[in-house]
């Protein structure tokens, strides 16, 4: 905006030298000469002051958007239009915030994924923990059945040998 303001100053400035030399000259006897001159003068520089304000109101748009962009808000969006060259800026911007946007998503995406990994992974251990666990103990049963078993096994030899001598004892007589 402020360069804006200059460039109109610039030119009422130079509309006014013209004016003033205009008068000048008048004063010397040129004055259809002059006219002519200082009217093509105030008219080219009304379409300068006119083409320039057009630039400058698109440039102050993109200033706008970039600002926007700058605060984080990536839902601007440009209805691409003027010159070729600030047209295709224009559209190279909304492309620019499109491709953002589809980053944006695809980095929530994957971090709702690394998270939801992440609880899977952990409930799995908790229950591979468990599992073994169970294992642990179902081992520990195990070992119990087979020493009482082993005892079992052990009374009943003592029981076979002490029948044995008393069958050996029963037979010698």
């Amino acid at each position: 905006m402020k360069l804006k303001m200059s460039v109109i100053f610039v030119s009422l400035i130079a509309i006014i030298q013209v004016a003033l030399l205009s008068i000048m000259v008048v004063q010397d006897g040129f004055s259809s000469l002059i006219l002519a001159l200082f009217a093509v003068s105030l008219a080219s520089s009304a379409f300068f002051i006119v083409l320039i304000c057009k630039v400058l109101g698109k440039i102050s748009i993109l200033q706008d958007v970039t600002e926007d962009l700058a605060n984080k808000d990536f839902t601007v969006d440009l209805e691409p239009a003027g010159s070729v060259e600030i047209n295709n800026l224009m559209t190279n911007l909304n492309q620019m915030i499109d491709q953002l946007n589809d980053f944006f998503v695809i980095v929530k995406t994957t971090t709702s994924k690394a998270i939801s990994s992440g609880y899977s992974i952990n409930d799995s251990a908790n229950s591979t923990a468990a599992a073994t666990a169970e294992i642990d103990s179902n081992i520990e049963k195990i070992n119990q059945q087979f020493d009482t078993i082993t005892q079992i096994v052990k009374d009943t030899v003592a029981v076979i040998t002490e029948m044995n001598i008393h069958v050996d004892i029963l037979v010698q007589k």
